[in-house]
């Protein structure tokens, strides 16, 4: 009934939104067309695009703005051309501009940088030309790259990588990107001859987005439906496209008192250009970022995100949850404790293939027994079936096996999903999931778990409705839930206004509203609710951020609830209100920050809270950063306690040039009694080989004694065959 609601709901606004959706133009009749040139002349990426095929290529050019004047002519245009020899796919890219290179925009020199802090021009590749999914590879002024997999304008993986080589430089008039993508780095159809294409201009300093061929701003330039066409390629026919990458780590740790090496490696084989395969054996995770500390004020468990490269490669396949509440695959629950320890993998494979008609995937790790932990094998296996031009149904399987360790005795547990997506018009699609869990040594611990998302967006009004059911035992085996026993009900919406009276400074107005809602599925009792009001919602025209909101909250403590400054908060019922100011301004400058004020009740008391962000970045070389969040309670828990908590974050990004980095930062946390330091050098010395140097150091922030203490150097290196 719930879930009829919600449709029958978002059917209305469909309707009676209509006027909203105008400025939807659907996909173009006449296709932009670019042609490639075959070039037999050796192509030196250097970023001067001087040699001769260069200027007797075709040019892509003629951009429009999608922001902030959807339609309308750039203030500066972008000419486009492309070659192509036996080896590589060249795209040269001169991007108009008055600004020099103090002007132009560019943070850092991180690879997969923020695309909305950067100036940068990208290309969107639809090879198999289904007008569904692209590779995009995007690049900053400053050489920096970023490259990603998109599926549906809907499913992002942004941590895949390519081998792609570029090389950028400037005149008095603009700047230059020169860019060669070997074949091997593309999955086309042999004898292919006919591609999807767009290109993507972000002028950041002047906060304009251009594209060669326009879509609606609601979307993306992923939106491959509104994408060009290219012709007069000829790639040669798909080859072995092995990659290789073994590695050797030396690592010293204080619990080990020695230094220890390692060895392994992974592998990459495109069996076909739909199908992927990937193993990796005695894996190391060395150089993956770490986790940046939160203070959760909330009864939620805390969701971090993957940050090793096995498991983020090809994700959003087996993703089919709704963030934040409830995900039946989640890979942190694989070579890592819930603490975020890292637990030894001895191998794992996975299988992935897209192609028009359907994908399917299948991933098998095995973790090795360390300590308190069994050893444990996890299996997953994903299938998905794609319907008409944009929807799709599909199914997984999970499967963890956990050894007998300490007396304990071995337990195997399963979970199952059915999912689907309809894009039911270009502003209206829907999403849903069911899943059930099951532990065959205890029928009683079965449980389900399920969601529906409506979500109907245009460029002047967004809707979004969420509603997820969790029951008491549904426990996933390579899953996470934000808690069981719950009915989630999400609806919000808000306005994108912009009127002709707004001052130049002032982009939109975006006024709006949330609905969080908690019941217990086992007695159908509430548990908690919040709303969310946004009356002052302001885009500035450079990119910065002003709104205040208002927050009705109300809650039903079932059992007490441990707050960080460790005072319990009794059972009981609590009704409190509080008011938060948000600021944030232009990211993309040489000094930007944030701020978030918030007062008013918690729970039985008042919560004071100050969480900023201030960012000095004079050049791409240099970034200091700062996170600094406060929290003062008083009189919750007991109507004498006061308490505050602390957590300071400073970084520091130091880089050569997009191949040679230097990070470091230093994390205090009072509520977790944690002071951390991690530096780490990474130096890409061939396309995707690195040499890494990391220092690690946690420690108790009162008492100043070590808990960890570890220096690694990890080499790796890549071959493509």
């Amino acid at each position: 009934m719930r879930i009829l609601v919600i449709l029958l709901f978002v059917f209305s606004l469909q309707k009676t939104c209509s006027l909203y959706s105008q400025d939807i133009f659907p996909p173009p009749s006449e296709t932009k067309k670019i042609k490639a040139s075959y070039t037999s002349e050796s192509i030196s990426i250097d970023g001067n695009l001087q040699e001769s095929s260069w200027q007797n290529a075709s040019v892509a050019q003629g951009f429009r703005q999608v922001e902030p004047y959807q339609g309308e002519a750039p203030a500066f245009d972008t000419e486009v051309r492309l070659l192509y020899d036996a080896d590589n796919l060249y795209i040269g890219a001169y991007c108009r501009d008055t600004a020099d290179e103090r002007g132009l925009r560019v943070p850092n020199m991180q690879r997969d940088f923020d695309a909305s802090a950067n100036d940068l021009f990208g290309i969107t590749i639809d090879a198999f030309n289904d007008k569904r999914n692209c590779l995009a590879f995007l690049v900053t002024p400053f050489g920096a790259q970023r490259d990603v997999q998109v599926f549906d304008d809907l499913l992002f993986d942004n941590d895949w990588d390519a081998i792609w080589r570029v090389r950028t430089s400037f005149s008095d008039s603009g700047w230059f990107a020169e860019i060669a993508i070997p074949w091997a780095s593309l999955r086309y159809r042999d004898s292919s001859t006919q591609w999807g294409i767009n290109f993507l201009r972000v002028i950041r300093h002047i906060n304009q987005i251009t594209a060669w061929s326009l879509y609606p701003r609601a979307y993306s330039v992923y939106r491959m439906t509104y994408a060009g066409e290219l012709n007069g390629i000829q790639p040669p026919s798909p080859s072995l496209n092995l990659r290789l990458q073994p590695y050797t780590t030396v690592r010293t740790d204080r619990a080990t008192q020695g230094a220890t090496t390692q060895f392994g490696g992974e592998a990459k084989w495109a069996v076909t250009p739909n199908l992927v395969a990937d193993l990796t054996i005695n894996t190391d995770f060395a150089q993956a970022d770490v986790d940046r500390q939160v203070v959760n004020l909330r009864r939620f468990s805390v969701f971090f995100p993957e940050r090793r490269q096995f498991f983020l490669e090809g994700a959003s396949l087996f993703s089919v949850g709704l963030p934040e509440v409830v995900e039946p695959f989640f890979s942190r629950k694989i070579g890592l404790t819930e603490t975020g320890t890292s637990l030894p993998i001895d191998a794992g494979v996975r299988i992935i293939s897209r192609a028009e008609e359907r994908s399917y995937g299948g991933m098998f790790v095995r973790q090795r027994e360390q300590n308190n932990f069994p050893a444990s094998t996890f299996g997953v296996a994903r299938f998905i079936e794609n319907l008409g031009s944009g929807n799709r149904i599909g199914a997984m399987a999970m499967v963890r096996h956990d050894g007998s360790v300490n007396n304990t005795d071995s337990k195997t547990t399963t979970a199952w999903v059915a999912d689907g997506f309809w894009r039911v018009s270009d502003p209206f699609a829907i999403r849903g999931m069911m899943s059930y869990s099951t532990t065959p040594e205890d029928s009683k611990q079965n449980g389900y778990a399920g969601f529906v998302q409506a979500r109907y967006a245009t460029n002047s009004f967004v809707a979004d409705i969420k509603q997820a059911v969790i029951s008491p035992d549904y426990s996933p085996p390579m899953g996470q839930i934000s808690r069981p026993n719950i009915w989630y009900t999400f609806p919000g919406a808000y306005i994108v206004y912009r009127p002709k009276w707004m001052p130049t400074w002032l982009r939109s107005i975006e006024p709006g509203i949330n609905l969080y809602l908690y019941h217990g599925v086992s007695d159908g009792k509430f548990q908690e609710s919040l709303v969310e009001l946004f009356p002052i919602y302001l885009v500035m025209q450079d990119g910065g951020i002003i709104f205040t909101s208002l927050e009705l909250n109300a809650q039903r403590l079932t059992v007490p609830f441990t707050i960080p400054t460790g005072n319990d908060i009794s059972i009981g019922d609590y009704s409190y209100q509080r008011v938060t100011l948000n600021y944030s301004s232009d990211q993309s400058a040489w000094l930007s920050g944030t701020a978030k004020v918030s007062a008013g009740g918690y729970f039985d008391g008042t919560l004071h809270s100050l969480d900023t962000r201030l960012r000095y970045a004079p050049l791409p070389n240099i970034s200091l950063s700062v996170n600094y969040l406060w929290n003062e309670f008083i009189g919750v828990g007991n109507a004498s306690a006061y308490g505050n908590t602390h957590l300071i974050a400073p970084e520091l990004r130091l880089a050569l040039n997009p191949r040679l980095q230097f990070i470091g930062f230093w994390q205090y946390n009072t509520a977790a009694d944690l002071s951390t330091w991690n530096m780490r050098l990474a130096w890409e010395f061939a396309p995707l080989s690195y040499l890494y140097i990391v220092l690690n150091d946690q420690r108790s922030a009162q008492t100043g004694d070590p808990l960890q203490q570890q220096a690694v150097i990890k080499l790796t290196y890549l071959w493509q065959m």
